[in-house]
């Protein structure tokens, strides 16, 4: 793969095809090299591709080109209890990653209002969102959803 500022390491950046992680081999700021195993057939299928920061070369035509939306998608959350004063949750969200500017990326929402819960949020690796809640009684039972806060 060939693009523009990537960062990270051949250890933080991530290449699945069909569910399974491919080897890295080699990354830089322009390049990174995969090793494809446990692939049936020449044609690669169901692919999903993580890196620290950067995008791939092209990407704003597989967007925009193609009407495609790049939306994060949460997984898990980490506390079910907190203080009427504040929590921490720490969230698995998949599609989302830290940004070099430090620009929030996204931020859990009650999924009945589309209202942020969070106060303030934060990223310090791939696909975990750290959200530190407002300060309020947020209801049990209430529906937790992920937000993007970025414009393709």
């Amino acid at each position: 793969m060939t693009g523009t500022a990537f960062l990270g390491t051949a250890e933080t950046t991530q290449f699945y095809v069909s569910g399974v992680k491919q080897e890295t081999i080699f990354m830089n700021t322009t390049d990174a090299i995969f090793k494809i195993t446990n692939n049936k057939g020449w044609i690669l299928q169901n692919m999903n591709l993580y890196f620290d920061v950067g995008f791939p070369k092209g990407y704003t035509t597989i967007i925009k080109g193609q009407n495609l939306t790049l939306t994060p998608k949460l997984v898990d959350i980490s506390a079910n209890m907190g203080s009427m004063e504040g929590t921490i949750i720490k969230a698995n969200v998949q599609g989302v990653g830290p940004l070099d500017n430090k620009t929030d990326v996204a931020t859990l929402v009650d999924n009945s209002t589309g209202t942020s819960i969070c106060e303030k949020v934060w990223m310090e690796e791939y696909g975990v969102l750290y959200c530190q809640t407002v300060k309020q009684f947020i209801d049990n039972g209430t529906v937790v959803a992920v937000k993007s806060l970025l414009n393709n």
